[in-house]
């Protein structure tokens, strides 16, 4: 399988770029893209950088010059609920906690233009890791680092109560309108670097960062020998 594994950060996918058999790298525009082979895959691995424009500038470019069947989007985020740093979330679903185009329109808060309210997650990686050691849930993206709890709950309550939103980052949502435009499978999978609301915040996901990204790394690779 031909597989497009993305985070935002160096830190998110350097051990796996080492982990790669016949490394090439691959310069284009800003990005380096590191291809190579582990467990049977065709792996492309990539720094997208931080925030939503930048995960749909590198879909852009990902598709421009490499052919994928599955993409994979990895690293950390901030956790919600009963969860604790180091867990993994797999995002049966993706949605946007920032969107609003609500006004003399049709659709309902959280919803881009032309979109489903929540992007799914890959029907196969689901399938495969439902027997992994994880929380399966919803992520949800915001172009800003969550840190205010009631205000993220109050939010959840009024607009997604639908949904069990476990993880809030800055790009997974993003990844995966791009790719729903694109109809290349997608999913998020993130290790739980910081607690929303927890005291130092900040601090733990700084202090975390490391461990967690590989809580991340660990679990993509246990992935990629099951898919």
């Amino acid at each position: 399988m031909k597989i497009a594994i993305i985070g935002a950060m160096r830190e998110e996918v350097e051990n796996l770029i080492l982990k790669l058999d016949q490394l090439q790298e691959h310069h284009i525009h800003p990005y380096t893209f590191y291809t190579g082979v582990l467990h049977h895959h065709d792996l492309v691995i990539v720094k997208a950088g931080v925030g939503k424009v930048a995960s749909g500038m590198l879909i852009a470019t990902l598709v421009q010059h490499f052919t994928i069947d599955q993409v994979i989007n990895m690293g950390v985020a901030g956790g919600l609920g009963a969860i604790k740093v180091g867990d993994i979330v797999v995002g049966t679903s993706c949605i946007y906690g920032d969107v609003d185009i609500t006004a003399g329109s049709d659709y309902v808060y959280g919803q881009m233009s032309h979109c489903p309210l929540a992007f799914p997650g890959s029907e196969r990686v689901l399938q495969v890791t439902t027997s992994m050691e994880a929380h399966h849930a919803t992520i949800m993206s915001n172009d800003s680092f969550t840190t205010d709890l009631k205000a993220t709950n109050r939010l959840i309550k009024k607009h997604f109560s639908a949904f069990d939103v476990r993880a809030v980052d800055m790009e997974s949502c993003a990844f995966a309108q791009a790719c729903y435009v694109l109809g290349l499978p997608f999913i998020a999978i993130r290790a739980i670097s910081d607690v929303v609301g927890s005291s130092n915040q900040t601090v733990s996901f700084f202090d975390n960062l490391d461990e967690a990204c590989k809580c991340s790394n660990d679990f993509i690779l246990d992935l990629l020998k099951k898919l």
